[in-house]
């Protein structure tokens, strides 16, 4: 009897060793598992901000972005300012040098002279200022005036005529100005009828080119030919 009841004491001192070791072996491997997780590193690394390099260089990345767009707010966008506050002075050379009235030449029958002394062929010499569009062409705009045939032909009165106006097959097609020297280019078939009719192309269209402060000389070409007869004066 004494025999068994040492069995059993002994048993359950057996027992509760094993039970003991078991939770200090569980203890045991549960530390291991913690400290796998670095949980000092992850602390300090908070504490000191630090970071990863992905992090690092998407903060570099996110500094860079910020200083260029710092920089970019130095530069003032000028895309939607009127055109008056962006280059006020540009605006008011342009609009210096461009030209709003042109003056070309008429035809006067010497019987109705009036104010008119420039005698040229069979006739003087009238001048007639008109208002164009804003333009830096003066000649270009001069000629397209004297081509639009607004009077009549032959001349009614000492306000002059304009043989263009009985020209139905001859046209202005350009001119350019090459330092003093206007060339003017025609394009059709001039209708002439007698000597009289042979300058009046020449004159009406140099009278008016030479109405232009800077031109000493014209060249007019008809189809590309030069015309040689009614050179115009200069003065």
């Amino acid at each position: 009897m004494n025999n068994n009841k040492i069995s059993s004491s002994k048993l359950a001192v057996i027992t509760i060793i094993v039970i003991t070791l078991t939770i200090l072996i569980y203890f045991v491997l549960g530390a291991r598992t913690l400290s796998s997780l670095n949980p000092v590193s992850a602390v300090v690394a908070s504490a000191t901000g630090a970071s990863s390099p992905d992090n690092s260089r998407t903060e570099v990345a996110s500094v860079s972005a910020s200083a260029n767009a710092a920089n970019a707010t130095l530069v003032p966008d000028t895309t939607s300012l009127p055109a008056s506050i962006l280059s006020t002075s540009t605006a008011v050379e342009a609009s210096s040098s461009l030209i709003t009235k042109v003056t070309y030449a008429l035809l006067v029958p010497p019987d109705k002279e009036g104010d008119h002394k420039l005698m040229r062929g069979c006739d003087l010499i009238g001048f007639k200022e008109v208002k164009v569009a804003a333009t830096s062409s003066a000649i270009d705009a001069a000629m397209k005036a004297l081509f639009a045939r607004k009077e009549s032909w032959p001349a009614a009165d000492s306000k002059g005529g304009n043989f263009i106006t009985s020209q139905k097959q001859l046209a202005f097609d350009s001119a350019v100005i090459e330092g003093n020297t206007a060339k003017v280019y025609l394009l059709g078939t001039p209708k002439l009828d007698g000597i009289c009719d042979d300058h009046r192309i020449g004159l009406q269209v140099g009278e008016t080119a030479l109405k232009i402060p800077s031109i000493t000389n014209v060249e007019i070409y008809i189809n590309g030919e030069l015309l040689t007869i009614a050179t115009p004066h200069v003065e």
